[in-house]
């Protein structure tokens, strides 16, 4: 996760933008390990990474590491303005003491400054430090892509958590009905049973009360 800064940088120095706990997922050394098909099964069951083999990790996590990209390439902005400065402080000096050939275009002035020896920026050291900052960028555009892919599936993950939850409410309903139709069933049926208990108690009062008339 460590990116090359440009020089000896203490704009972090408690490592509150990266913190230094070892994590063994981003180790390089275990690329061929975590690469195996059993690892990487049982590290997508354990929900550690994604389906496209992404580290997964928490919101907080992923804005510190931008923020510390960001940091990273501000500081290489920053120092390569300052020695552009520098060098057109030191052409400027050298024009105000006339050791610059007078009307000489771009190419010109290149192969004096090659034939004088005046000290300037390597290419070789600008071409890195280019290099340094194509990368850090590309790496927050992935750590952007990758979070939209976090938000996709955080949304799909709702998505089917509000449909189990819908789901679940109405086998819940389904229940309750059932057993409420049950119920139903049950007190009608009882109502029913005392409805005849009480017609053939009304049938033998009337034979009684007919069997005593005729008497």
């Amino acid at each position: 996760l460590f990116r090359p800064s440009y020089g000896f940088n203490l704009t972090d120095p408690y490592c509150r933008l990266l913190e230094n706990q070892y994590k063994s997922l981003h180790d390089p050394h275990l690329r061929a390990y975590h690469k195996r098909k059993d690892i990487l099964r049982r590290l997508k069951k354990g929900g550690y990474i994604t389906s496209n083999n992404r580290i997964v990790c928490t919101l907080r996590e992923l804005n510190k590491y931008r923020q510390y990209l960001t940091s990273l390439k501000l500081d290489f902005e920053r120092n390569y303005i300052r020695e552009q400065k520098m060098l057109a402080k030191q052409v400027n000096k050298l024009q105000e003491d006339n050791q610059i050939p007078g009307r000489s275009d771009v190419a010109q002035f290149q192969n004096w400054l090659l034939q004088e020896g005046t000290p300037s920026i390597k290419d070789r050291e600008r071409l890195i430090r280019h290099r340094y900052l194509d990368m850090i960028s590309r790496e927050l555009e992935h750590l952007e892509h990758t979070a939209e892919e976090q938000r996709l599936i955080q949304m799909d993950r709702e998505e089917r958590q509000q449909r189990e939850h819908t789901r679940r409410k109405l086998s819940l309903r389904r229940k309750i009905e059932e057993e409420w139709k049950t119920k139903e069933m049950l007190l009608l049926t009882r109502i029913g049973e005392d409805v005849k208990r009480e017609a053939r108690i009304e049938e033998q009062r009337r034979k009684s009360r007919e069997e005593s008339d005729r008497k």
